[in-house]
C-alpha cells in the first residue's frame, strides 16, 4: 500500500472520530474487519459489531477527541500514537461482561497505541494498546498508586 494511501486515510480517520461521525468511520473498515482491545479484551468482528464499538463510546463520551501524535506505516500495516480526552457523561459500559455504570462526569486524557493492518485501503484489523487501570483511575473507578 502505498504511504500516502496510508496517510489520508489515517487523517480521515482522525476527522471522523473528533466529529463521532460514524457511519464515515466505518467507511474506512472492511466488512469483515476485526476490532481488538487489548485492555478490556473485548474483540468485535464486522461491520455491525464496529458500529456497535463506536457508538457506545460516543454515547458514554460525548466530547471525546482523539489527536495522532506519531505514525510509521510499512507495506499494508500501520501504528498510531495517539492521546485521547473526554468527560464520562453517558452510562459507561467497559466489557460485555461488566454492568453498566452511570457516568462519572470526570475527565480523562491518557495514551495509547493502534496497529492496523490494510486491505487495499480499508482497514481489515485494528488492535488497540492503552492502560485500563489508567483510564479507570481518571474517571474515579479504580484507586491511583499515588493515594494509596
Amino acid at each position: 500500500m502505498v504511504t500516502t494511501t496510508l496517510t489520508r486515510t489515517t487523517q480521515k480517520f482522525m476527522t471522523a472520530f473528533n466529529s463521532h461521525d460514524v457511519e464515515k468511520i466505518l467507511s474506512l473498515y472492511t466488512n469483515d474487519c476485526t476490532i481488538e482491545e487489548v485492555a478490556t479484551e473485548e474483540v468485535y468482528h464486522g461491520i455491525q459489531e464496529a458500529r456497535k464499538y463506536f457508538s457506545e463510546m460516543f454515547k458514554s463520551f460525548p466530547d471525546i477527541k482523539m489527536e495522532f501524535k506519531t505514525d510509521f506505516k510499512a507495506d499494508d500495516w500501520a501504528a498510531n500514537e495517539w492521546v485521547v480526552t473526554g468527560t464520562n457523561t453517558g452510562n459507561l459500559k467497559l466489557m460485555e461482561n461488566t454492568p453498566e455504570m452511570p457516568p462519572t462526569n470526570k475527565k480523562f486524557n491518557f495514551k495509547g497505541a493502534t496497529i492496523l493492518y490494510y486491505q487495499g485501503d480499508k482497514v481489515n484489523r485494528q488492535t488497540g494498546y492503552w492502560s485500563l487501570a489508567t483510564f479507570m483511575q481518571q474517571l474515579g473507578l479504580a484507586q491511583s498508586r499515588s493515594a494509596k
